[in-house]
C-alpha cells in the first residue's frame, strides 16, 4: 500500500498562471488553496490603494475650499502633505500587489514540485 500523496495530482497549478491571476490581488493564492494568504494580499493591496485615492479626492475638495476662502498658503501645505501620504500609500499598495504575484508563483511551483505550499507570506524584493 502506498503512502498518500501530499498534493493531489489534479491540483497542479502553473506558476505563471497563478502569478498572472494575481492581477486581482489574492486570486493566485486562492488557486493554490491558500484562502488566508489570499485575504491578506487582497486587503493589504486594496485598502492602501483605496485610501490613497479617497485621501487625494478629499484633499482636492478641501484645498479648493481653502483657496476660495483666501488661505492659499494652507492649501499649498495641505497639497504637499496629501501628495506625500498619497505616494506612500500608493507605493505600499503596489508593493504588496507585486508580492502577491511573487508568492502565488512560488507557491504554485512548490505544489508542482510535489510539496505543500509554504504558509509564510513572501514579499517582493528588489
Amino acid at each position: 500500500m502506498s503512502a498518500p500523496a501530499t498534493v493531489s495530482a489534479l491540483r497542479s497549478p502553473h506558476p505563471r498562471l497563478c502569478a498572472g491571476l494575481s492581477l486581482v490581488p489574492g486570486l493566485g493564492q486562492l488557486v493554490t488553496g491558500q484562502p488566508g494568504k489570499a485575504l491578506h494580499y487582497f486587503l493589504w493591496t486594496v485598502v492602501p490603494l483605496g485610501a490613497s485615492l479617497a485621501l487625494f479626492v478629499a484633499a482636492i475638495g478641501f484645498g479648493q475650499g481653502l483657496i476660495s476662502a483666501g488661505s492659499v498658503i494652507w492649501a499649498m501645505l495641505l497639497a504637499i502633505c496629501a501628495i506625500a501620504v498619497f505616494l506612500g500609500l500608493f507605493v505600499l499598495g503596489l508593493f504588496v500587489w507585486a508580492s502577491a504575484a511573487v508568492d502565488a508563483h512560488r507557491s504554485a511551483g512548490e505544489i508542482r514540485g510535489g510539496s505543500p505550499p509554504s504558509p509564510e507570506r513572501r514579499y517582493f524584493h528588489w
